[in-house]
């Protein structure tokens, strides 16, 4: 609204509607601009978030895997060995590494670590049919994946010996260097059934990385006579962290000056004979056995005098990789002794 001044209103004071409308639009004009600016930093702050979590999207999603399996069969002394061939590609090309594993209704049979995007896995398998699909685990840049399940028939033999099959639950563990990962093993017999004796397997492992150990609990296992039930154990690898450095008091004073007198007051004696006349072969003798007491001297402080400043050196923590543990159980009847494997896949961080 515009005022226009007349003759007829100079002097007036405006009407009173005139300065409301007037005062309206001086509200709706800071309104807007207060709006505007809510506006502006609305879309800035949107656009910030977008920026920082389509990164970290991105990550969570992980490359994309390719896992592929081949298995061949053949027959071993009338049993059925299966061996599995599994290779891992990822969608960038680039070489995987990792754990894989082998499972038969959702549950682990055996595990490996790759290799250049490759492992080699020979499970147990009981005779009877057998669906087998490969899963790989995925690491911190690429998605799990798995490959198509494959059909496999254990031969069953016609006489009646006892088979027992070796699988562990987890068949593979990821762990921080200084931490202990658990794992249970089953030994399952088969046609055990017509055996009059128990028969004892003893657990033991190879294959562990160095700093790292493993035990089993119990480490000997019993298959009663005429039972087909499975007996389990379980199954505990051990990694070690760096030790931190151990604090020592340094010698004190007492020792020290003990230190300096046993170097410091033979050589003075023999200082005080040599610079008594006597002949040069004489100081000469003199002289050798000075040095030769003190050298060992100081070979014999050396080693105290380190422990007691620097401490006992650190002990080195297991080195991080993938790793390929063999899982062995051992049986002997008194004559012969034969072995049940299986492998289990080990990632230190």
């Amino acid at each position: 609204m515009v005022l226009v001044q007349t003759e007829g209103n100079v002097g007036k004071r405006p009407a009173t509607s005139d300065v409301k409308s007037v005062e309206a639009l001086g509200v709706i004009r800071v309104r807007g601009f207060i709006s505007r600016g809510l506006r502006s930093e609305i879309l800035m702050a949107a656009a910030m978030l977008l920026a920082f979590a389509l990164p970290v999207y991105a990550a969570q999603q992980g490359i994309r895997t390719f896992t592929q399996m081949t298995v061949q069969t053949h027959q071993v002394a009338g049993v059925t060995v299966s061996e599995f061939t599994v290779h891992v590609t990822s969608a960038d090309g680039e070489p995987l590494t990792g754990a894989v594993t082998l499972e038969e209704d959702n549950k682990p049979l055996v595990g490996a670590a790759l290799e250049n995007g490759l492992a080699t896995l020979t499970p147990s398998l009981n005779p009877g049919s057998h669906l087998i699909t490969a899963l790989y685990q995925g690491d911190g840049l690429h998605k799990v994946s798995t490959s198509v399940p494959q059909a496999v028939s254990a031969y069953q033999p016609e006489i009646t010996t006892p088979t027992f099959a070796l699988t562990l639950n987890p068949a593979s563990l990821t762990v921080t260097a200084g931490q202990a990962g658990d794992s249970i093993v089953t030994i399952t017999p088969s046609n055990n059934q017509g055996t009059t004796s128990p028969t004892f397997f003893t657990l033991s492992c190879s294959g562990l990385p160095a700093n790292s150990s493993c035990f089993f609990t119990p480490q000997n296992v019993q298959i009663p006579a005429g039972s087909n039930t499975a007996v389990t154990s379980s199954f505990t690898l051990q990694t070690q962290a760096i030790s931190n450095p151990t604090s020592t008091p340094a010698a004190t004073s007492n020792n020290k000056e003990a230190l300096a007198l046993a170097i410091l007051l033979p050589g003075v004696l023999a200082l005080g004979w040599l610079g008594r006349r006597r002949s040069s072969v004489i100081r000469l003798m003199m002289l050798a056995c000075l040095v030769l007491v003190t050298s060992i001297g100081f070979s014999g402080c050396a080693p105290l005098y380190y422990y007691k400043n620097h401490g006992p050196p650190r002990n080195p923590a297991t080195p991080s990789g993938t790793y390929t543990i063999t899982v062995t159980a051992q049986t002997s009847n008194g004559v012969t002794a034969s072995n049940l494997t299986t492998t289990f896949a080990l990632t230190v961080q």
